[in-house]
């Protein structure tokens, strides 16, 4: 505001009776404040709306069919998370051996075992080399032709499970996976 004897700012004007009126400049600085404010708030909801979904939907673990549909269990369990099993496979050295004069078979295999990760190793490792033997005596009275068709392949992977099945103590081993396999 200004004096008497001042001239009045450009924001003021004489009014009618002598005094100096402020001006109001429109309100920009009111509009950006409201449109920095709108902008923080749909950033702060995108980040929420984006942990929800990280954390409940991608991270949930999986409910099988036949699960969900229970009836009859007690409310206390419905609310713990179940522990998946991760399948532990215990690797085997490629085997090699002769099929007839001049055709030989190599397979490398894999032992999918019910053993945690730790105790798998030290479970196996003595029974590594009855395991070898059983598999190589195994694979010496195959065919070249017996092993070309797939149902060859899947009766030799039986057999392969119930040798190894005979050497270690029971329940060890549940699945054989081929990892190589070539017949030449």
């Amino acid at each position: 505001m200004a004096l008497k004897d001042e001239k009045p700012s450009k924001d003021e004007k004489p009014s009618k009776d002598g005094k100096p009126e402020v001006q109001k400049t429109g309100g920009k600085g009111k509009k950006k404040i409201i449109i920095i404010a709108a902008i923080i708030v749909l950033l702060l909801a995108a980040i929420g709306g984006g942990a929800y979904y990280y954390f409940a939907i991608y991270k949930a673990p999986a409910v099988d069919a036949a699960e969900a549909g229970k009836e009859g269990e007690p409310e206390k369990d419905k609310g713990k998370k179940k522990e998946k099993v991760v399948p532990v496979n215990y690797s085997l050295e490629p085997f090699v051996v002769n099929l007839g004069e001049v055709r030989y078979l190599k397979v490398k295999v894999e032992l999918g075992t019910t053993l945690s990760l730790e105790n798998v190793k030290k479970e196996l490792d003595p029974y590594l080399p009855a395991i070898r033997d059983s598999i190589i005596m195994l694979l010496t009275t195959k065919t070249f032709e017996g092993l070309q068709s797939l149902d060859g392949k899947k009766v030799l992977k039986a057999e392969i499970l119930e040798a190894i099945n005979k050497v270690t103590p029971p329940g060890i081993s549940s699945v054989i996976y081929y990892t190589d396999f070539v017949v030449q």
